[in-house]
Parts: structure tokens; C-alpha cells; sequence
């Protein structure tokens, strides 16, 4: 009768605790999915590489990179695509008009594509 007794003290305080989280787990947070979306609507114009100079000019393509503030660190580069559908605004109009040196913000179609293809290139100075 102790044992039973014993092992009813144990068992029904688990039961209880397990049923509390498994409801509160169980609720979606619909407010954040709002909010996420809300975001995305309001970041759609904004380019997908900012603040970033061409550090190399190939033949199709730009090599963007980050303008050098420390020359002992290293900075990421881009290779991002250029084809017929690409525009270029700002301070130049054409891909041959754009030079190593150049500050950019670039749209690209399908980023993270193995191949970035730029939608859109924007070419400004930066005002010291």
C-alpha cells in the first residue's frame, strides 16, 4: 500500500507537468510570420550587395568587394554576372562604362545561385 501510495505521489506530478508544455509547445506564433512578411515587402527595393566597389572588370562579369578600410584584413568578393537584361544607372550606363574603383549597389535575379546574375547595377560617388 506504501509503494502505490509512493508511486502515485511520483507519477501524477509528471502527468501533470507533461501536459502543461506539451499545450503551450503545441500554439503557433502567428505574429512573427506577420512581421516577417511586413519585412519582406519593405526590403524589396533595397539592393542585394550595398556599399561595395568593383575590384575587377571581366569580360561578362564585375568582382564586387568591399571598399579596403584595413589593409590587414581580408574582405569577401563577389563575382556577379552581367547579360543583356542587366541595367546599369547612376554615374554610368553601360558595362563599358564601368571601372575598377567604381562604388556600386547591385539587384541580382536568383541570389545565392551559383551564377548571380545582376538585375540591376547602380553606380554613385561617395560625397567625402
Amino acid at each position: 500500500m506504501v509503494k502505490q501510495l509512493v508511486y502515485l505521489m511520483c507519477c501524477i506530478p509528471l502527468t501533470l507537468i507533461g501536459c502543461t508544455n506539451a499545450n503551450k509547445s503545441e500554439e503557433p506564433p502567428p505574429v512573427v510570420e506577420v512581421e516577417q512578411n511586413q519585412d519582406n515587402e519593405k526590403n524589396k527595393d533595397k539592393a542585394d550587395y550595398q556599399l561595395l566597389e568593383i575590384i575587377k572588370l571581366k569580360e561578362a562579369s564585375i568582382v564586387i568587394s568591399s571598399r579596403e578600410i584595413d589593409s590587414n584584413a581580408s574582405y569577401a568578393a563577389y563575382e556577379i554576372w552581367v547579360d543583356e537584361d542587366t541595367k546599369i544607372e547612376g554615374n554610368r550606363s553601360t558595362f563599358e562604362g564601368l571601372s575598377v574603383g567604381d562604388n556600386v549597389e547591385v539587384w541580382v535575379r536568383d541570389k545565392g545561385a551559383e551564377k548571380e546574375f545582376a538585375s540591376k547595377i547602380v553606380v554613385y560617388a561617395i560625397e567625402s
